[in-house]
């Protein structure tokens, strides 16, 4: 399974980001990249779920969760830079 050893490092913006979305209670942009993410793997997921090879559909199901992980990492990114580039970070909370 040489796909579960790339999972650490594809996650790893992912992870950092919900930490800094959770901790400025920035949960909504979080619920919405995870939507994306979740529809890009379950496209990914129903693509490679065609093939009659045991073997191929489950690393056709690691290969849709890792593209998953870096899809939530890019999109939190992405929502990261608009909320900077928008200095809306305080906006809403009672600081």
């Amino acid at each position: 399974m040489p796909w579960v050893a790339f999972l650490p490092l594809a996650s790893s913006a992912a992870y950092l980001f919900d930490g800094v979305f959770l901790g400025s209670g920035k949960v909504r942009w979080m619920l919405a990249t995870m939507a994306a993410s979740a529809l890009v793997f379950a496209l990914l997921w129903w693509l490679g779920a065609s093939t009659d090879i045991p073997a191929a559909r489950n690393d056709n199901l690691w290969r849709a969760f890792l593209i998953f992980n870096v899809c939530r990492g890019l999109f939190l990114g992405a929502a990261y830079a608009r909320i900077t580039t928008a200095r809306a970070w305080l906006t809403g909370s009672a600081a």
